[in-house]
């Protein structure tokens, strides 16, 4: 097994997290400015995916995505670069090259401080609620115990 290099140019500016489709064709990659890019595994062909989910406003944002998870045909996307913050998921068409709807699964959560990372196990979604991003000192020490908050994993059945 060798490493492999692929080079993009001209999308990427923040590249947070990546996923798998589960035939392993598809990698969607999640840029934190420019929305979600699907890369075709085997041609290499880079595109971005399309967003035709709708809400009153226009377009459902596909910014500020930290953490990025392929369900049943979706995404399950955490999204902290946005407000109010949130955990959404976004259907995708068959040719899974398009957004044609979302639900929010969560949103501004008491818990939240600034959502990250999380898994799925079967049908369940867990995710961590508060990140410790704002439990740092701007030396890159830890702050005291009475100024953190105990760490909140959030678990949301899906659909």
């Amino acid at each position: 097994m060798s490493v492999q290099e692929v080079q993009f140019r001209n999308i990427a500016t923040a590249i947070g997290r990546m996923a798998f489709s589960p035939d392993d064709k598809y990698l969607f990659i999640a840029d934190y400015v420019k929305g979600i890019y699907r890369l075709n595994t085997k041609t290499r062909e880079l595109m971005e995916v399309q967003n035709h989910a709708e809400i009153s406003t226009g377009a459902v944002s596909l910014k500020g995505i930290d953490g990025i998870y392929f369900y049943n045909n979706s995404l399950i996307a955490i999204q902290n670069g946005v407000n109010p913050l949130r955990c959404t998921q976004y259907y995708l068409n068959k040719g899974l090259d398009e957004i044609v709807g979302f639900e929010i699964i969560d949103r501004n959560h008491p818990s939240f401080g600034e959502p990250t990372l999380g898994v799925i196990d079967g049908k369940d979604f867990y995710y961590i609620a508060n990140s410790q991003w704002g439990g740092y000192t701007d030396d890159h020490k830890i702050k005291p115990d009475d100024q953190l908050r105990d760490i909140v994993i959030l678990k949301y059945s899906l659909k």
